[in-house]
Formats: structure tokens, C-alpha cells, sequence
């Protein structure tokens, strides 16, 4: 059968579904958070305003197979170890003692640490948190993380953010798993929860929205973000007053302007490199 842009990309979905991981490989995945959250619960005890929990891209329901990770969101109490950013440190150096020898990177809000299981990279994202006020994460969910790209402490509510992202219908979903793909082939600068923000943004327009066929729907994502990601901000579900577009650097978010401006580019000028490109 001839191909077209909408099969390709609804085999590239195929690829991309979790279903794809053997059972074995994700079991060997949860077992390996769990060794994690075990060992953080031992480490800070009383430092901790409530067990470690599930959050992410899983958590939302739109994980891809490709660079498949695990989050980890560590709660603290508001003020625990001397203050969010000393937390955030802390832990990062935790993990490199509990786990020497293992792959270790210090990321924007979190720390990740690689297994293996039949040479195939299990990845746990570690995500330190800090209650906002003394005794307030059990009534609020509420939650401070440190983000270490702009030495800031950002305010929000990860329990919301799954919430939402869970209410999304699989058309959006769609969109917003291609451009994970294309972000990890890529290398795109752009964290995945803004990324997310941006394509539920974008299916606000209801001539985005009415497309479908799925190659038209990634081009009017791609069109939006084109025209509004350098003129306007972003607000966060779990706190409207955190413009998550600040979470990057000035160059890191004109870098990510120029990649979907030229991907764009690419495929308006001819739909079939979609193969080279997804």
C-alpha cells in the first residue's frame, strides 16, 4: 500500500506505545523505583511530608516507549534540610553514594539515575519537593520544586497537572506523543510538561481542533506554536500564576522556536519527509 503522511505517523504511534515494552522490562522498571522510593523513605524518614509518589509523563497517560522513564516525586516538609535548594542537592548526592557506578545526571528539576536490565536502560527521574508552608502538602497537594536551569524555586501542584493531562482524548494525545518523539530524536530543549501545556493550548482553536486527519492536526499544532510560543506565556494547571515558558533560558527557548519553525517548514514544502523526520 502507498504510503502517506497520516499512515506513517500512525505507525510511528504503533512504535511508540508502551504496549510495545515486555512485560519483564517494565516489572524489572517497577521494581527498581520501588528499590529507589525504599531507599529515600530510609535516607529521610521524618524529613519527608509524605510518602514519595508517581508523577510524569506514565502518570498522565502520555508515556512513549522511546526514552521510557519513571518519575519519582519526593515531598518534603516546608523547610526540611535547610531549604528547597539545598534539598534538591542533597538528594542528587544521595543517589550518587546509594548508587555508585551507575549512570547519574543532575537535570532541571530533577536527578536521573540509569539501571539496566538485559542491557536495556531503566530510567528513574528523582524530582525533589518542598511543602509551600509548614503541615500544607497533605491538605493542598501543593508542592515547590528547585529548578536548577534558572535558580529558582517554581510553585505548582503535580497531582493537578496528572488530572488534566488524564481528561485529554487521545486525538490531543496524539499529537503530543509524535512531538516527544521528535523532542528525543532531536535533542529539543523544551521540558515535556510545557510541551504538553502547549498542544492542549493550541486544541483550543477550534480549527485545529475539527482536523482529522492526524498529519493536518501536527501541522496546526505546529503553525500555533510557530506564531504564539514567542509572544505569550504559558500558565502551569497546578499553579495559573507560574508561566512555565520562564522554566527555560531566553536561548533555549529560541532554539526551540527555530527547530518547530524549520520542522515546519520541511513539511509544508513536502508532507513525505514526515518519514525522515517522525
Amino acid at each position: 500500500m502507498e504510503s502517506n503522511p497520516n499512515t506513517h505517523l500512525s505507525e510511528v504511534l504503533k512504535s511508540y506505545s508502551t504496549s510495545t515494552l515486555q512485560k519483564t522490562y517494565q516489572e524489572a522498571c517497577n521494581r527498581r523505583r520501588n528499590e529507589v522510593i525504599t531507599f529515600l523513605q530510609k535516607e529521610y524518614g521524618k524529613e519527608l511530608a509524605g510518602s514519595p509518589f508517581a508523577s510524569g509523563s506514565l502518570a498522565k497517560g502520555t508515556a512513549i516507549s522511546l526514552g521510557y522513564d519513571l518519575d519519582v516525586v519526593v515531598p518534603f516538609h516546608h523547610q526540611a534540610l535547610g531549604g528547597l535548594e539545598k534539598i534538591f542537592d542533597q538528594v542528587g548526592k544521595s543517589l550518587q553514594r546509594q548508587f555508585q557506578g551507575l549512570s547519574y545526571r543532575r537535570q532541571r528539576v530533577s536527578h536521573r539515575i540509569v539501571f539496566t536490565h538485559k542491557s536495556k536502560p531503566i530510567r528513574i527521574e528523582v524530582v525533589p519537593a518542598m511543602d509551600c508552608v509548614p503541615n500544607g502538602f497533605q491538605a493542598t497537594q501543593d508542592l515547590q520544586l528547585w529548578n536548577s536551569a534558572i535558580s529558582r524555586p517554581i510553585k505548582t501542584n503535580l497531582q493537578r497537572q496528572v488530572e488534566c493531562l488524564r481528561q485529554m482524548d487521545d486525538r490531543k494525545k496524539q499529537i503530543i506523543r509524535l512531538l516527544k518523539g521528535w523532542k528525543i530524536h532531536k535533542n529539543v530543549k523544551v521540558p515535556s510538561y510545557l510541551l504538553e501545556l502547549i498542544v492542549y493550548e493550541a486544541f483550543l482553536d477550534d480549527e485545529i481542533l475539527l482536523q482529522e486527519k492526524l498529519f493536518d492536526r501536527l501541522l496546526g499544532v505546529l503553525e500555533y506554536i510557530k506564531k504564539e510560543f514567542p509572544r505569550r506565556g504559558f500558565k502551569d494547571w497546578g499553579n495559573k500564576s507560574n508561566d512555565l515558558k520562564v522554566s527555560m533560558t531566553e536561548k533555549e527557548q529560541g532554539e526551540f522556536h527555530s527547530q518547530v519553525v524549520n520542522l515546519l517548514n520541511k513539511l509544508t514544502a513536502n508532507e513525505m519527509r514526515v518519514t525522515e523526520l517522525f
